[in-house]
């Protein structure tokens, strides 16, 4: 048994988003997995975060399942939304019209006949509880090949199943849709505490920071500009890749393709892809892979990494134009080197370098 405390939350904890744990294990199942999710809510924007790889599960004989609170609101656009990614029948809308609301947050993964995870904490299935709010989960792996471990992912499913079948549960069919649509249930509830708050403009009184695992303001940009550490030019390792913070990827993910042009490595099941650079005037294809546990997104570069420690803190740049990518290198004697320094607003955790590597887009 394996446990992991998940966010998402602040980069000072270093609570990783429970998107990126989800995605990570949807990926790693090859034939017959499983998904199942048992939330309070859900929107447009989270179901779309993890749409290509619950479709891919389905495509290699897997399963998923869905069961969706409505008690505290639904918006109209994810009912269609929701049955075409999870398939007609795999989702369920769960309503107790005398008693409490529908609370639960829970996740179910079944990655192969070895590991079954189990993910309960306080994130739906939206766009914030996945990747942007302040959110604690717990993540359990569970050997599946163990009898207490196996009984215990059981007990889940069994979980699962029984849900689906309560009297408050409905499967999600074209009728239950339009009759939702008709009703307030569809209306998201208001807190009556939240109306009290909203005049006291709480935000003068507490101090914070964002948590950065996304940055609205990098979507888009085209230019990718980053510091170099010492392990970016050492030249010792055989694998010879340059480190590109996650969260520079997961802040402009379309720059890089992220994840819908990554397929899993046959080399060790890793997400890669390969993409054409141009550098001094020579063209290229260089592998781009993702390898979870270090989080590292690396890209495959000799000729950078095989400069040495005298281009330690130079800055990479590297731009983007449809689908080729162009590089250069600004060195620290270059008189421009300070205004590219500038651009890189954002920092890394520092680790054992002295200086902590910076990067942002422009």
């Amino acid at each position: 048994m394996k446990l992991e405390i998940l966010g998402p939350g602040p980069k000072t904890l270093n609570l990783k988003p429970l998107r990126w744990y989800i995605e990570k294990h949807l990926e790693d199942i090859k034939q017959n997995g499983e998904f199942y999710v048992a939330v309070a809510l859900s929107d447009i924007e989270g179901l779309h975060l993890l749409k290509n790889h619950i479709q891919r599960t389905l495509r290699q004989n897997g399963k998923a399942m869905a069961i969706i609170g409505i008690d505290l609101g639904m918006p109209k656009n994810i009912l269609n939304e929701i049955t075409q990614v999870f398939g007609i029948g795999n989702v369920f809308v769960y309503h107790n019209p005398k008693d409490s609301a529908f609370h639960p947050k829970m996740y179910l993964i079944k990655v192969n006949e070895k590991l079954g995870i189990v993910i309960v904490g306080s994130s739906n299935l939206t766009n914030s509880g996945l990747l942007k709010n302040f959110e604690i989960n717990l993540a359990v792996e569970l050997n599946l090949q163990e009898t207490t471990e196996h009984e215990l992912f059981k007990k889940f499913l069994e979980l699962f199943e029984k849900l689906t079948n309560e009297k408050s549960t409905r499967p999600l069919t074209n009728a239950l849709v339009s009759a939702l649509i008709a009703i307030s249930m569809l209306r998201k509830k208001t807190s009556t505490v939240t109306q009290a708050l909203i005049p006291m403009k709480l935000s003068d009184s507490f101090k914070g920071e964002k948590h950065g695992w996304e940055i609205a303001e990098f979507s888009g940009k085209t230019t990718f500009l980053m510091s170099l550490s010492y392990n970016d030019v050492s030249g010792v390792r055989s694998d010879k890749y340059v480190r590109i913070p996650v969260l520079a990827r997961d802040s402009n993910p379309k720059f890089w393709g992220w994840n819908n042009l990554f397929t899993s490595s046959p080399r060790g099941g890793n997400p890669e892809r390969f993409i054409t650079i141009k550098y001094k005037g020579e063209k290229d294809k260089h592998r781009l892979y993702f390898v979870a546990g270090p989080d590292e997104f690396r890209l495959v570069m000799p000729q950078i990494y095989n400069l040495g420690k005298n281009f330690e803190h130079s800055v990479l740049k590297i731009s983007k134009e449809r689908t080729t990518y162009e590089m250069e290198l600004i060195h620290k004697t270059n008189k421009e080197y300070s205004g590219y320094l500038g651009w890189c607003t954002e920092k890394c955790p520092r680790g054992w370098a002295t200086i902590p590597k910076v990067w942002g887009y422009v």
